[in-house]
């Protein structure tokens, strides 16, 4: 003899109750400030360290009185200033987080790297002071950049990920036990 069970369920209305605003926005904190302690050392989304820096910017960098010279993408600590624009709300349930306006362009070329190209003043009839390997400063009529090796700064770690999904999990798990 089979024995049927039948239950009703509405997931429309666990849908239309669930608020993950609170969710949302703590992991998109989380992210921002996830990011900022990742630049401050040099290391990129996939948690290891960004490739080194060539020596001659080092030498440039410390020219230039920064802090940290020997650290990717960190010389003023602009890098590191993503801030979440908007905040997830009842309504619209997503959060947005950028890098600083003044350094959007910069950072693509970090996040996906560039080939090789050539540097020529506009205005000027020489660039520099240059700096080699050494140290020592020179000028020149024009330069041949080597690239910039993709340095991935901008994004979500897995673990943020994670930690923000197990977030989400849990509330709709208690949303689905009523």
């Amino acid at each position: 003899m089979a024995v049927k069970i039948r239950k009703n369920f509405n997931l429309q209305s666990v849908v239309r109750k669930l608020d993950l605003t609170r969710e949302i926005n703590l992991m998109a904190d989380s992210i921002v400030a996830d990011h900022k302690k990742r630049g401050k050392f040099g290391i990129g989304i996939n948690n290891k360290k960004m490739k080194r820096l060539k020596p001659s910017t080092i030498h440039s960098k410390r020219a230039r009185g920064s802090s940290r010279p020997r650290v990717p993408l960190y010389d003023t600590g602009t890098m590191t200033d993503v801030s979440v624009v908007s905040r997830a709300t009842r309504q619209r349930q997503r959060a947005k987080i950028v890098p600083p306006k003044s350094r959007q362009d910069i950072g693509v070329y970090h996040q996906d790297g560039t080939r090789p190209y050539t540097i020529k003043p506009r205005t000027a009839n020489a660039l520099g002071p240059i700096y080699n390997n050494r140290g020592q400063t020179y000028f020149a009529k024009e330069v041949r950049h080597t690239g910039v090796p993709k340095r991935e700064w901008f994004g979500i770690t897995k673990e943020q990920e994670r930690k923000g999904l197990r977030r989400i999990a849990r509330k709709i798990d208690m949303a689905l036990r009523g």
